[in-house]
């Protein structure tokens, strides 16, 4: 797993006081994220080179990620999500490990 799916999938694990991440806490964890990104909406102007790297996330996560990155452009007053912010927003959650901004 990618480090911030591990994160998330461990904290479940420990919300529900299980000692070992198992399969199924992994599917209940992807599901969640397969709900949350059904209702995501793109509220933003993309390049078509930003919107093509959406395109090679997973869908059952590309909805959150995608309002992930306008809440981070947001946050920094940008009108417009470029590849550059995309790779910003990925380091920010990288070195911070916070995914959803606060």
């Amino acid at each position: 797993m990618r480090e911030l799916t591990r994160q998330r999938v461990e904290k479940l694990a420990r919300l529900r006081g299980q000692p070992t991440v198992t399969m199924e806490l992994v599917q209940e964890k992807y599901q969640q994220w397969l709900e949350g990104s059904a209702q995501a909406t793109s509220e933003m102007a993309w390049t078509q080179e930003a919107r093509g790297r959406m395109e090679r996330v997973p869908t059952f996560v590309r909805g959150m990620v995608v309002s992930a990155v306008e809440a981070y452009a947001r946050d920094r007053g940008t009108r417009e999500i470029t590849s550059e912010l995309v790779d910003e927003a990925k380091r920010f959650w990288a070195e911070t490990g916070h995914f959803h901004q606060p």
